[in-house]
């Protein structure tokens, strides 16, 4: 049984990874996939997870991305199936805490549970963004899936494929590709090599007002 601690830390799941089981996860593998059978949950300490659904004719589409300080996975706990499937974006290291340890802990931590919902909560915020997207323009898309990766990366320099920024915003690569040219000819951002640098996040704000909270 897991010793009860006095004063869990309630910001992050830092104090806890000691529980769970360290993984190493290479960029592009699997971390799970859609219609596997759950037995725990997952943290995502160090590198980048695209979260996406595939249809009946194997076509993808990302629902989340995002970077270290993340939990998922959580909607499979106590052996439920996985609607989606997680894939490493870069190489990855990860915590999966079994079931039978999670549970461990929220009777020892009951603290946990807010935190577990502070994750569900913010899952349910980006899946609606998501759903609602189809409001906005091309633009707007893709000026709020960067805005959303430059918090992942909070450098500015964001490793990602016009692909999968298709995927994210259901727009075509085609479609990318051009938003993409005319905002460095404005200069609002620069890409090379796979990677997009973000010159001007303010301008790419005022595209999309209201919808970056």
């Amino acid at each position: 049984m897991i010793a009860k601690q006095e004063h869990p830390n309630e910001d992050s799941w830092q104090h806890y990874l000691r529980y769970g089981e360290r993984l190493y996860k290479k960029r592009n593998s699997v971390i799970y996939c859609q219609g596997e059978e759950g037995a725990g949950i997952y943290f995502l300490s160090k590198g980048m997870i695209k979260i996406v659904t595939y249809s009946h004719q194997g076509d993808e589409r990302i629902l989340d991305l995002f970077g270290s300080g993340q939990l998922f996975g959580e909607q499979a706990v106590d052996k439920q199936y996985y609607c989606t499937t997680a894939l490493a974006l870069e190489d990855c290291i990860i915590y999966y805490f079994p079931n039978r340890i999670l549970k461990e802990l929220l009777i020892s931590s009951p603290e946990l549970i807010d935190l577990l919902m502070e994750s569900l909560t913010q899952k349910i915020r980006n899946l609606s963004t998501s759903i609602m997207q189809n409001a906005y323009s091309a633009e707007q898309r893709v000026a709020i899936t960067l805005i959303k990766l430059s918090r992942v990366y909070k450098n500015g320099e964001i490793y990602i494929t016009q692909q999968d920024l298709a995927d994210y915003t259901g727009l075509t690569r085609i479609s990318v590709y051009k938003i993409l040219r005319k905002w460095k000819c404005e200069h609002i951002i620069d890409n090379r090599n796979k990677v997009i640098y973000i010159k001007k996040p303010e301008l790419l704000r005022l595209m999309c007002p209201g919808q970056l909270n």
